[in-house]
């Protein structure tokens, strides 16, 4: 597929796209939750979904405790860039809430006027 083409959904295509993901999944190993570690949640969003990660540092690498995404609903998809990314980070507090409640949590963002 080149530049703007559109991708053409087929069985055969969701069920690669399912495979890669469960892949993904299996290769993502979760650390168990470190009370003394620094914790943060990186977000992201695009034109269709909104994604996070909840890590700890260890040492000088981060550690995934749990990731988090969701497709946009047709009024989110709507919405500018700065107003999806926001409802990402939103998003991500709400999901990971019960892990940190009551500890500090740094969110972090690549979307430069956030």
């Amino acid at each position: 597929v080149k530049g703007s083409q559109p991708i053409t959904c087929t069985p055969q295509l969701e069920e690669a796209f399912e495979n890669c993901m469960e892949a993904l999944a299996e290769v993502a190993l979760l650390a168990h939750p470190n009370s003394e570690a620094e914790w943060v949640i990186f977000t992201d969003a695009s034109d269709h979904a909104i994604g996070a990660v909840l890590q700890q540092r260890a040492g000088n690498h981060w550690q995934p405790l749990a990731f988090f995404s969701c497709k946009l609903t047709l009024n989110n998809t709507k919405y500018s860039a700065d107003d999806r990314e926001l409802h990402a980070i939103s998003s991500a507090v709400k999901h990971f809430r019960y892990i940190f409640e009551g500890r500090h949590v740094t969110v972090y963002t690549d979307h430069k006027p956030l």
